[in-house]
């Protein structure tokens, strides 16, 4: 349902002659703490920070693969997108490369310098609320041609860490 819906979404947008930004493992943009349905807010890669920063070890999957994006560069890149006005259509906006989950939370413990915190986990057998697929990596090529570049992943992590830090 959650993907359909995003297909037809798609198609709306793009009858009306607007821009899609596909998007993928955001992180760094929600508020952090208590939601007030006493839930952590937050992606999992915030709440991966949350863990590690409160001592705790983390799981992350060693079978799922993403292109983490940060959501400062995810703004950044849709400005950048919007004042060249290249041609409408669906482009991907996300980190530049791809990881597993696990390599992603181990960068994310070694920039926070909490490194070796990180259990492995297999998405694999795993009762979720909602499936997930394995590979969900996108490429920014398409991005890239209209002169809009991203990021590495692992850039966009570092900084992630630092205001983390800092905060």
């Amino acid at each position: 349902v959650y993907a359909t819906s995003k297909l037809l979404g798609e198609w709306f947008a793009r009858a009306a002659f607007h821009y899609v930004l596909r998007v993928e493992s955001l992180f760094g943009g929600g508020a952090l703490g208590p939601a007030r349905s006493g839930r952590t807010r937050g992606s999992s890669l915030d709440r991966m920070a949350d863990t590690l920063l409160a001592g705790g070890p983390g799981q992350a999957f060693t079978d799922r693969t993403v292109s983490p994006s940060y959501v400062d560069d995810v703004a950044q890149a849709t400005r950048a997108l919007l004042r060249g006005a290249p041609p409408r259509g669906v482009y991907h906006c996300v980190g530049s490369g791809c990881a597993t989950w696990f390599d992603v939370a181990t960068e994310l413990g070694r920039c926070l310098g909490v490194s070796g915190m990180i259990e492995p986990a297999t998405l694999v057998g795993r009762q979720l609320r909602a499936a997930r697929p394995q590979y969900c990596a996108l490429s920014n090529s398409k991005l890239a041609g209209v002169g809009v570049e991203i990021p590495a992943w692992q850039d966009a992590v570092a900084r992630y860490a630092a205001r983390r830090r800092g905060a």
